[in-house]
């Protein structure tokens, strides 16, 4: 094992639930993050199973829409996007995402984290569950996570192995990836026991 692959499992990461809040002044360095429908799917790599819809919509803003997967039985779809961070500093990964239909199908994505700067080379994933309720309801997953010097973001949505007819219809919107404690007014947060000071965030 590497000395990286070492420290990337040693990162700290904690599952939030919607009641953690963020600096207003955090900027969201994902692009097209809420899939406008100016910009639709630019900036994202999807494979042909993912398109822009108008509906639903997290917000329900008029111009705008979300990422739509559909899928078969034993399909898998994905979209991703690579977006460059500050080593060793901590971030915040949110996203919503709405199932309308499924035989057991789930959305889901990872957060591959890279020692380079353009999300190449050696990496760490860690994966997220975003939904695989089939009640065309809007669910929020929160992760935070200290990178190492940058993210690749891959959303998947996948269907297991099920007998013929088997579906998934999801939707994707919303998602973001910020500096939590932006101009050092957020909370610190305690390094990994080899470590002995705490980490202030975003300096």
């Amino acid at each position: 094992m590497t000395i990286f692959s070492k420290r990337a499992l040693s990162l700290a990461f904690v599952c939030l639930g919607l009641s953690f809040l963020r600096t207003a002044s955090a900027q969201n360095l994902v692009v097209n993050g809420d899939f406008a429908q100016a910009q639709m799917l630019a900036a994202w790599n999807p494979d042909p199973g993912v398109a822009w819809s108008s509906t639903p919509d997290h917000t329900g803003v008029a111009m705008s829409g979300s990422a739509k997967f559909v899928l078969a039985a034993n399909d898998t779809q994905t979209m991703f996007q690579c977006v460059p961070v500050m080593p060793g500093t901590t971030y915040m990964f949110t996203a919503y995402s709405n199932i309308s239909s499924s035989t057991l199908g789930v959305l889901g994505g990872n957060l591959n984290l890279y020692a380079s700067s353009n999300c190449t080379g050696p990496s760490t994933t860690l994966f997220v569950l975003f939904d695989q309720t089939a009640d065309s309801a809007w669910h929020a997953v929160n992760l935070m996570t200290t990178s190492a010097g940058s993210v690749s973001i891959t959303i998947i949505a996948n269907t297991p192995t099920m007998p013929a007819g088997a579906n998934l219809t999801a939707a994707l919107d919303d998602v973001s990836l910020s500096c939590v404690g932006v101009d050092g007014t957020g909370p610190t947060v305690t390094a990994p026991p080899a470590a002995t000071a705490p980490q202030t965030l975003c300096q």
